[in-house]
């Protein structure tokens, strides 16, 4: 493919390391291994020269496959760059180059030009280059300045591979490359070259070498490095030191450029996440979420796959939303609840330039209402106690915390469960039911003892956090039942907690469940945000200008005057059914804008007014629809207000 999916860098750093890391032995078997389990190889296994002919120095060349191969120096590369770095006069640095060939018969020689540069070894045996080494590459002056110079592998039966050498000599204080590289610093870095128990003066320019304000400052030589703040994101800065009492024992100068400010996409969405529930055949639920945005200059583009579909409207809806550079909200919900299931899809948040966030959704597509009830016997259950572990019951999974099963206690039947004498004493439920609308157990205090306060809680996410249902207080030896009425929704499970007393007997535990009914779906409602307001309107008139006549659950919500059309006359009816809402005896009035549009209307004789952020009154009446340049705008009815943005 020629799509770019590694940059330069990235790419030379990829066969840099295939060069210095040769196919082993436990590669080789581990490539026959995978071979018989699964009957496909590894190519770059059996033919690491595969590597050179696509992405290294033998693109140019055609690969035969042939087990017979022409002698190849594939490491170093024809035009790799090796610069040592910088050092003090009279001192040496030291590097290492990797050295390999492929089908060689003769050794490898190594020549080095250039003043105070040098290499050994300068003869590599066959077997050696076969395998892979390394050659130490050496350079010292006598005098400062920048160096090049020129290593050459070569051999009688190969095309020469040339690296480029690069060194400076200081007759100062050594500046060493920047580290630790972000938006707004870097660490700067120096070797204490002449053994210094004083200060360093560091300076920091711009590429023009004007110092930044507050430099220089001191540091410590011996610290060896500083880190240096409050710079600008994507530009070019350079440092050197000086010895804080001698000016002309200097560094040389280090260039760096920061690194451009990190681009940053969120995608937030309800606090238990993108969950929607629908019962089947009636509409999906719709839920908000906002994506997020810092430092993107392009548009974001939403997308979901699967059984869900996007909007920022919540009147059309489609697999993929363009959002503005900052980000913006959007609504959520699942295309078809014809079928009963569970769905997962990605929402994906993109820009061109490769930026990117996700987060997995889920809805779930449930049979209309049936109630059921699920009883906790405890029959056929082991016996002993008092356990802290799981225990299987005969309905439900459980933690046991000092309690048991026995059959010799106060029973329904052979078996109930018992709590120990303290109040860490619970049973609790590992396992969730369909809603709760209804608990009932029964329960004695055990023998003599005396009587046990008992706490009957609930959890809807899955045991993290409880809530209290009802209180109980056992003061019977008898079993005698006991009810909580409860209207929890969702997946919900429950416990049982001793809080005071002593032991006591529970049985027959049932849980009546409390399955999702279908919703309510209101006409007139068209944006389908469970209201009926001036932001219907407008969704109302987007369906009439697409000339397409909606079906399904849209066609019942947007025709509002019920002749089985949607049309002028919906838009007319649905005017009046704003209008004429009562709002607690403050005059009826909205606003809303779609795109540059600004619509808004106020009842019983009342006016609206729009003002622009100057204070300037831009349209009043009872009904106003505008188009508008971007910006911030307040409308006003009476003594209440709304902030309109226009984008």
């Amino acid at each position: 493919s020629s799509f770019p999916y590694f940059s330069d860098w990235a790419l030379n750093l990829l066969l840099k390391w295939h060069r210095q890391d040769p196919v082993s032995d436990k590669e080789r078997l581990r490539n026959n291994y995978v071979c018989a389990w699964q009957e496909n190889r590894n190519p770059y296994i059996d033919h690491p020269e595969l590597v050179e002919h696509i992405w290294g120095n033998q693109a140019d060349k055609n690969w035969t496959g042939s087990d017979v191969s022409t002698p190849t120096i594939t490491a170093p590369a024809q035009g790799d760059v090796l610069d040592l770095g910088t050092v003090r006069i009279g001192n040496t640095l030291t590097a290492t180059l990797t050295v390999k060939g492929n089908a060689l018969e003769e050794e490898l020689e190594i020549i080095v030009t250039g003043t105070g540069f040098s290499a050994s070894p300068t003869i590599i045996d066959v077997d050696d280059a076969l395998a892979g080494t390394t050659v130490t590459v050496s350079f010292v002056s006598n005098t400062q300045g920048t160096f090049t110079g020129n290593l050459q592998v070569t051999s009688s039966e190969t095309t020469a591979v040339n690296v480029a050498l690069r060194a400076q000599a200081v007759d100062g204080i050594v500046a060493k490359p920047a580290t630790s590289i972000t938006s707004t610093g870097f660490t700067a870095n120096w070797e204490n070259t002449d053994q210094s128990t004083g200060n360093y003066n560091l300076f920091v320019t711009d590429a023009q070498g004007t110092v930044l304000e507050g430099y220089p400052v001191a540091v410590r030589a011996s610290l060896l490095s500083k880190a240096v703040t409050g710079l600008q994101p994507l530009t070019a800065y350079r440092y050197y030191l000086e010895s804080a009492t001698d000016a002309t024992f200097k560094s040389n100068v280090v260039e760096v450029t920061t690194l451009p400010l990190e681009k940053i996409l969120s995608i937030e969405g309800p606090d238990d996440g993108f969950d929607l529930t629908a019962v089947v055949g009636s509409a999906s639920p719709i839920v908000e979420g906002i994506v997020y945005a810092e430092n993107i200059t392009e548009d974001i583009t939403l997308e979901v796959d699967g059984n869900f579909v996007l909007s920022q409207d919540r009147v059309n809806w489609s697999n993929s939303l363009t959002l503005d550079s900052d980000g913006e909200a959007f609504y959520l919900k699942m295309a078809n609840t014809a079928t009963m299931g569970e769905y997962t899809a990605t929402l994906e948040a993109s820009t061109a330039s490769g930026v990117s966030a996700e987060i997995l959704v889920n809805g779930h597509v449930k049979s209309a209402a049936q109630t059921e009830t699920l009883v906790e016997t405890w029959e056929g259950c082991t016996t002993g106690g008092y356990w802290n572990k799981d225990v299987q019951g005969a309905a439900f999974l459980w933690n046991f915390n000092n309690a048991g099963i026995w059959s010799d206690d106060n029973s329904r039947d052979d078996r109930s469960c018992r709590l120990g004498n303290n109040t860490n004493s619970c049973i609790t439920m590992l396992e969730d039911v369909d809603g709760i609308s209804k608990v009932t157990f029964y329960a004695a205090k055990w023998g003599s003892d005396a009587s046990a306060t008992l706490l009957l809680e609930y959890s809807t996410d899955k045991g993290s956090t409880w809530n209290t249902l009802k209180t109980y207080s056992i003061t019977e030896s008898s079993l005698s039942q006991f009810t909580a009425e409860a209207n929890v929704t969702g997946d919900a499970r429950i416990r049982l907690r001793q809080t005071a007393g002593k032991r006591l007997n529970i049985d027959d535990i049932a849980i009546t469940n409390n399955p999702p009914t279908a919703p309510v779906i209101l006409k007139g409602d068209v944006n389908a945000d469970d209201e009926i307001s001036i932001a219907d309107v407008t969704a109302l008139i987007n369906i009439i200008l697409s000339e397409t006549q909606p079906t399904g659950e849209l066609l019942y919500r947007a025709d509002v005057n019920d002749d089985s059309e949607v049309g002028i006359a919906d838009i007319t009816a649905l005017i009046n059914i704003v209008l004429t809402q009562d709002d607690n005896g403050a005059p009826r009035w909205d606003a809303f804008a779609t795109g540059a549009t600004l619509t808004a209307c106020a009842a019983h004789g009342n006016v609206v007014e729009v003002y622009d952020m100057d204070g300037q009154l831009v349209a009043q009446g009872a009904l106003i629809s505008r188009s508008l340049p971007r910006g911030t705008y307040v409308v006003v009815c009476n003594n209440q207000s709304k902030k309109i943005i226009i984008k």
